[in-house]
């Protein structure tokens, strides 16, 4: 019996020492992403999304059409698909301040220069909205669709408290191992999920 013992002890130990050389692996590819600031730009959440979750779950700069409106479509970015849930991830450049109240437009205040710009999660609700809609008749009618907010500028700084789902582009690294921890859904509702999205969006 003692071999036994053994040889489930190597299998375990070769498993757990497998999982951690793989999140090893993921961080380092993510730290070597997040070093060039050649690569912030609309294609950063997706590349570290699809180098912690996998490319099937990630879907880039995608759209959908609008029913009953011939030729609309919603620009949805990039979408990621968790055990945590459906997340569309907007991407926000730079440092300096952001100004962010609840209601209306941000301000984004760099080098004594003002650009103000929609509240993100104000112009996703109708991106959620339909996200949810194909999702509701392709037989998933439980799963809701959040918004990610990810920054890039370390020394960006909130006047207002910093939202809840904003974060920087290292803390999103962080957040997507948690996220895909988590099992709200089920496998078969990952790949169903992940199935609407090819099926419906353009590219």
């Amino acid at each position: 019996m003692v071999w036994l013992y053994a040889i489930v002890i190597f299998i375990t130990a070769f498993f757990l020492l497998g999982k951690l050389s793989e999140r090893l692996l993921q961080k380092i590819y993510c730290e070597n992403i997040l070093s060039d600031n050649s690569n912030y730009n609309s294609s950063l959440p997706g590349r570290l999304a699809a180098a912690v979750i996998g490319r099937k779950r990630v879907f880039r700069q995608i759209s959908l059409p609008i029913p009953g409106h011939d030729g609309e479509e919603i620009q949805l970015g990039t979408v990621i698909v968790t055990g945590s849930g459906v997340f569309i991830v907007c991407l926000l450049n730079g440092n300096g301040i952001v100004e962010n109240p609840a209601d209306g437009n941000w301000k984004h205040i760099s080098a004594g220069k003002i650009t103000e710009f929609d509240n993100p999660f104000t112009v996703q609700r109708d991106a959620r909205a339909l996200l949810e809609y194909y999702m509701n008749v392709s037989g998933f009618q439980n799963i809701k669709a959040y918004t990610l907010v990810v920054y890039t500028g370390n020394a960006l700084r909130f006047s207002y408290q910093k939202p809840r789902g904003v974060m920087t582009a290292s803390e999103f690294t962080e957040k997507l191992t948690q996220m895909n921890k988590k099992r709200k859904l089920s496998a078969s509702e990952i790949k169903g999920v992940c199935r609407v999205l090819s099926d419906v969006s353009s590219y």
